[in-house]
């Protein structure tokens, strides 16, 4: 039996490539093992507010924490997810189909803003959206699976074997670094 594995570092509010891959796959890790990378996607992201691209930012501790993992780091402003969704909100609220998602959305805002850790909010926004858009992929962190290699190919290899995959597919920037020979 054929097993797909996608393993991707998790994004704040992640862009429609993201879910294309976790509808092709049968289990969908979260790669927040890595060290976060600031001013990057991991706590960020664009939307469209009167014409023009907005960036929302997830306020997070760096100081002092340079070379930390995605999984370490802590949000810095406990506020950021009222004032996210009150602009989300405003840029959006006579798009159509909006109404019919609002009411998830600000719950999902609702609850993130309670998490302290970067990760735990991402996967919960991944979560919920992947409900809405009907996938059903087995979500995980790589942490599930036990590291023995610093390689950062072999680490990928590591968590297919383990997981049982027979297809790993991988986001467009890692394809450049994968060591396709070790698959």
């Amino acid at each position: 039996m054929s097993k797909t594995i996608v393993i991707l570092q998790s994004n704040y509010i992640p862009w429609k490539g993201y879910f294309d891959l976790m509808a092709e796959a049968d289990e969908f890790i979260l790669y927040d093992e890595v060290q976060f990378t600031k001013n990057d996607w991991r706590n960020r992201n664009q939307i469209v507010l009167s014409q023009k691209l907005h960036w929302l930012t997830i306020a997070v501790r760096t100081s002092g924490a340079f070379g930390e993992p995605i999984n370490a780091v802590t949000v810095s402003r406990p506020d950021w997810g009222r004032s996210h969704w009150e602009t989300i909100r405003q840029a959006y609220r006579r798009t159509p189909g909006f109404a019919a998602v609002a009411p998830v959305l600000e719950e999902v805002y609702r609850a993130a803003a309670s998490l302290t850790r970067l990760t735990e909010i991402n996967e919960l926004f991944l979560r919920r959206i992947a409900g809405l858009l009907g996938l059903d992929s087995v979500l995980l962190r790589a942490e599930s699976v036990p590291r023995t290699t610093d390689d950062p190919t072999g680490r990928l290899v590591e968590i297919c074997l383990a997981r049982g995959a027979t297809r790993y597919l991988s986001g467009p920037a890692v394809r450049a670094c994968l060591r396709s020979d070790l698959f």
